[in-house]
């Protein structure tokens, strides 16, 4: 079975955004493990919110490569990126997709999909990156609406600019 993992970025008070969805604060002086970590995807999801902050960057779409599949109940398409945008139950979508053949899946986020994934206990790896910043306020990795979970450290590592990586595997039982 395919596995969800939720890689994510996040300032040191939980923020992976300012409100008005800007990452200007995030390190890219060095690539972190994202690139294998990119390679061992196929698949990717993202709520309608994290895409259109996504390409309102100006950039290039930058995962063309990948099934991409964006939940949203307006359910347009804007531009010709090679997405597919869904309207069908989160849950009931992703469960069939963890079932099909496949590497593992990469949930982009949005906080509200990291919250009902991680309450479904659907999330089956957490790879975060905490930046030692703090924001003080903006979009959170998770809402206020999460049950405990629990997850286990499989690895650690701290770079020279600050940022911590761990990488949490659910805990089964």
């Amino acid at each position: 079975m395919r596995s969800l993992v939720l890689f994510v970025a996040t300032s040191l008070d939980g923020f992976i955004a300012t409100e008005n969805g800007n990452t200007d604060w995030l390190f890219d002086d060095q690539d972190y493990g994202f690139m294998p970590f990119y390679f061992s995807v196929d698949t990717l999801l993202m709520g309608y919110t994290t895409y259109i902050n996504l390409i309102e960057e100006g950039e290039p779409y930058p995962y063309p490569s990948k099934n991409a599949f964006i939940f949203t109940k307006r359910h347009q398409k804007l531009d010709d990126n090679p997405v597919t945008f869904t309207s069908k139950d989160p849950v009931k979508f992703l469960q069939k997709l963890k079932a099909a053949p496949g590497a593992d899946i990469w949930l982009v986020g949005g906080c509200s999909l990291n919250s009902l994934f991680l309450s479904e206990g659907l999330i089956d790896k957490i790879i975060m990156s905490v930046h030692p910043v703090f924001l003080g306020k903006g979009i959170p990795i998770f809402n206020e609406e999460i049950p405990i979970s629990a997850f286990e450290l499989e690895s650690s590592k701290n770079y020279n600019s600050g940022l911590v990586q761990v990488v949490l595997r659910k805990m089964i039982g």
